[in-house]
């Protein structure tokens, strides 16, 4: 756990963590369910988002769309959420042939010059396969902007950043604000539709289940079939790809928590500094230092913006004698 997650969290901490976000991801599920869709049942909500064509893609062109009009949204909101944005592009590419089959989408970083873009590579194979409840614009935003390629980029194009920290990446942070870019997208007003915002919600259950069922499994006595069957009560994911992910978790214990509980830090440290600093707290400032280090560890998060905290406070403090 602490490798990943670069904080020093026991199994039981991180699991009931998981019990409670599942729940308040559920509430907000349902509200999406009452204001759009005519029911509060979670899973009648999601069987039905599911079935429904309307929801997925008619061709791989059109998914491309999708997906660019999304980074095209979120590349021209960012200067109202980030004090320093980096000019390198990200490029959009469907998975090549021999990994045409394969799901999801992955950001890889361009040249740290920029004469290179990044790239957001993801699936168009079964259009009508592809539903937008499933989460794909928010991948989109958690992959490029303010997702990785925003985070990668600040790093390797701010400048006094260590040498070191440009190339260095913890899952903890790392993943961790790209599931918080996830929420800052929807605070942002980019997601199209409800049922888009249902997806980041999806998307976030499945987080949330990491955190049950991983330590569940390798510390509190789960069998592997339990944690299928939680996984599957609690989120849109299909059989196979829920057993997939269980596979993933067994080889690599701890690091499928990292995403949720990252972000949940990054959160409770936007709160404590907006409680600290009041009317003069400024999100833009907040975003520049989680970010411009690098993905340093948690830990070292936490001890950053408590400094950046105690300095403004001071400024403020001084500058009203």
């Amino acid at each position: 756990m602490l490798y990943h997650v670069t904080l020093s969290l026991t199994p039981e901490e991180i699991h009931q963590a998981g019990l409670r976000e599942m729940e308040r991801i559920h509430d907000e599920m349902r509200e999406i369910g009452r204001r759009s869709f005519g029911t509060e049942d979670v899973p009648t909500l999601l069987r039905t988002v599911r079935a429904d064509p309307g929801y997925s893609f008619e061709t791989p062109e059109e998914i491309v769309e999708f997906a660019q009009a999304a980074v095209d949204r979120a590349r021209e909101a960012m200067p109202d959420w980030f004090g320093f944005v980096p000019e390198a592009e990200v490029a959009l590419k469907p998975y090549p042939d021999f990994m045409r089959r394969t799901g999801g989408g992955f950001y890889s970083a361009g040249a740290p010059d920029g004469s290179t873009p990044g790239t957001y590579e993801f699936g168009t194979y079964d259009p009508r396969d592809l539903n937008r409840g499933g989460g794909f614009e928010a991948t989109t935003f958690h992959e490029t902007y303010p997702g990785h390629h925003m985070q990668v980029y600040v790093a390797l194009e701010g400048s006094g950043v260590h040498p070191v920290l440009k190339y260095f990446f913890t899952s903890g942070l790392g993943e961790g604000w790209a599931l918080y870019s996830e929420r800052l997208a929807d605070e942002a007003g980019l997601y199209t539709a409800d049922v888009d915002r249902l997806g980041m919600l999806s998307n976030e259950a499945f987080r949330a289940a990491r955190l049950v069922v991983d330590p569940g499994m390798h510390a509190l006595g789960w069998t592997r079939q339990e944690a299928v069957d939680y996984m599957l009560a609690n989120t849109a994911a299909s059989k196979a790809g829920v057993e997939s992910e269980i596979s993933r978790y067994i080889a690599v214990p701890g690091q499928a928590t990292s995403y949720l509980t990252g972000s949940l830090v990054i959160q409770r440290l936007r709160q404590q500094a907006e409680s600290a600093l009041g009317d003069q707290f400024d999100l833009r400032q907040f975003h520049d230092r989680v970010i411009e280090d690098g993905t340093v560890t948690l830990s070292m998060l936490e001890a950053k913006i408590g400094a950046w905290i105690d300095a403004e406070l001071q400024g403020q403090a001084t500058a009203g004698r």
